[in-house]
């Protein structure tokens, strides 16, 4: 039914080129997503989403005290030290 908010001619369909929030890239993200990517891979990366941070892998507080020798996740460092040289 043309129109309707299931046509794609209604902008406000998800697949509607009318629609702003559809910026035509999904189709190229999704064309090869997941590809070689672990369900572990993906739950870390909805940890980082949660959290708000970077941060290694959440096994829970035992695991944690164990694997990184503190309950609470650590933070990756990120800082860089670079060296520039200046020359006159």
């Amino acid at each position: 039914m043309e129109g309707s908010p299931d046509s794609p001619d209604s902008p406000d369909s998800p697949n509607s080129p009318n629609n702003p929030n559809n910026s035509g890239k999904e189709d190229d993200y999704f064309q090869y997503y997941p590809t070689e990517v672990s369900l572990k891979n993906l739950g870390h990366f909805a940890q980082c989403e949660l959290a708000g941070k970077f941060q290694k892998f959440d096994y829970g507080p035992q695991v944690n005290l164990q694997k990184y020798g503190q309950a609470e996740v650590p933070e990756y460092d990120l800082k860089l030290n670079v060296s520039i040289l200046l020359e006159p």
